[in-house]
């Protein structure tokens, strides 16, 4: 194995270019460079599970910025079995919105509904933008089997929750899966009232 810090600092070196680059648009030079971070990352003799989580989070991230989506997947795969083997409830919702933002049109991926409801139960029922966000992946993907069923009270509860705890991204994503929910004929103006919320929140 290679001197610890001599792999620490190659990791950091690895690590600020990946990012820097992800500021810089270049998506690919990034996730070759969060690759390589990884690969001397696996030189320590015990690698650091944290560490490791956190770049297969960041390679993911630019693999789907690269149009590299099944890679993307795979990363974010790796991210959430490493953030439950270690608990880490930030990083385990980091990897489940990651793979969702994946998710195929007309498609119920069964995988990624289990691992929202796995990320659900580690947020706990609080209020909070993550719980939000979880729902209204959770709806995304039930909406292919019953959308006014399962999917609609999913939606209506990330939008309580995301106006409770005021979050405009997490509001932004309850409300667009709100636009998607059936409604009567008699209900437009709801629809525009929704339509008027998103462009305030811009």
């Amino acid at each position: 194995a290679a001197p610890r810090g001599d792999i620490a600092r190659a990791i950091d070196y690895a690590e600020r270019a990946g990012a820097q680059a992800m500021d810089q648009l270049a998506y690919e030079e990034a996730a070759e460079l969060y690759e390589r971070a990884l690969e001397v990352l696996e030189l320590s003799d015990e690698p650091d599970e944290t560490r490791r989580c956190a770049l297969l989070l960041a390679l993911g991230g630019a693999q789907m910025s690269a149009g590299n989506f099944a890679a993307s997947r795979q990363s974010y795969d790796r991210a959430a079995t490493s953030a439950r083997a270690l608990g880490d409830t930030d990083r385990l919702v980091g990897a489940a919105m990651g793979i969702a933002l994946l998710s195929e049109a007309g498609v119920v991926d069964e995988a990624l509904v289990e691992l929202l409801d796995h990320a659900l139960e580690a947020v706990g029922p609080e209020p909070s933008a993550e719980r939000a966000s979880l729902l209204s992946a959770k709806a995304q993907e039930l909406y292919w089997v019953d959308a006014q069923g399962l999917s609609a009270p999913l939606t209506a509860e990330a939008l309580e929750i995301a106006r409770q705890v005021g979050d405009p991204q997490a509001l932004a994503t309850a409300l667009q899966r709100q636009l998607f929910i059936p409604i009567e004929p008699d209900s437009q103006k709801e629809r525009l009232a929704i339509a008027d919320e998103m462009l305030e929140l811009g």
